[in-house]
């Protein structure tokens, strides 16, 4: 994330490398570097190396837990995501679909519902994981479908669980498989793990969960939360944080 006027840029390693061009050399005069989601300096790594370094970027400083941060380099939580290719078209065309109004207050209220329910997931909260996984570029994933986005954005940010005494996080896990057009249905779901030790969360015998220890992906999740939902109650006006997030990205895909 660059500060650019007071505003918060995500870019991408391709989009950072542009705009260093012509100072390649004089490390001192690139722009500030920092993490969208704990705000923390960040490096850039591999832009200039030729050899099969993927360019990156990373923390100045790892965190001594790696999952207080899911964009630490050590998380694990996106371990399956890395073997998927991306199309630069395809992340466009998604991106550009997923932030119209409609669909940001459907993954909202899914995202919402899977958090606890109303007052669990603030709105800043919810634009700040689609900020995380504009950072990552979740968009151009071999196979993804669209109704899957919503799933994938509980793997953007660390939960509390209902009562406040513990923080947890997800984890993406499937059956092993080639990447093809039925990766995704390879028994994928997201699994809680406590951010603290990093052990998956295993469920008490004599206890329900108060929150889901695994999120099957599957596209009935997000459909039955918004059946239960009235989708045309929350207008621009409910949502003004989301509207607002909306129509910043449509002034910036316009300009």
């Amino acid at each position: 994330m660059l500060e650019r006027n007071g505003e918060e840029v995500i870019v991408n390693t391709s989009a950072f490398k542009k705009s260093i061009t012509g100072v390649e050399k004089s490390k001192e005069l690139w722009p500030p570097l920092y993490c969208i989601f704990c705000k923390k300096i960040c490096h850039a790594r591999g832009l200039f190396t030729a050899s099969r370094y993927r360019p990156h970027f990373s923390h100045k400083r790892e965190p001594d837990n790696a999952e207080l941060c899911p964009l630490s380099s050590k998380t694990t939580r996106f371990k399956y995501l890395s073997g998927l290719g991306s199309n630069s078209e395809k992340a466009k065309q998604v991106k550009n679909s997923f932030f119209e109004f409609d669909n940001l207050k459907k993954a909202y209220l899914i995202c919402r519902k899977l958090r606890g329910g109303k007052g669990k997931l603030a709105q800043d909260e919810f634009i700040k994981m689609v900020k995380v996984a504009d950072s990552i570029g979740i968009w151009g994933y071999s196979y993804l479908p669209e109704w899957g986005i919503p799933l994938l954005l509980m793997l953007m940010s660390n939960h509390e669980t209902p009562n406040g005494g513990a923080s947890f996080f997800y984890e993406l896990n499937k059956d092993r498989s080639h990447v093809n057009e039925s990766w995704w249905k390879r028994n994928v779901r997201l699994e809680a793990h406590w951010v603290s030790s990093g052990e998956k969360i295993v469920a008490k015998e004599d206890k329900n969960p108060s929150f889901y220890l695994t999120l099957p992906f599957e596209k009935s999740i997000g459909e039955d939360i918004l059946s239960k939902e009235n989708l045309e109650w929350y207008d621009q006006d409910k949502l003004k944080k989301i509207w607002l997030f909306h129509e910043q990205h449509r002034t910036k895909s316009n300009s």
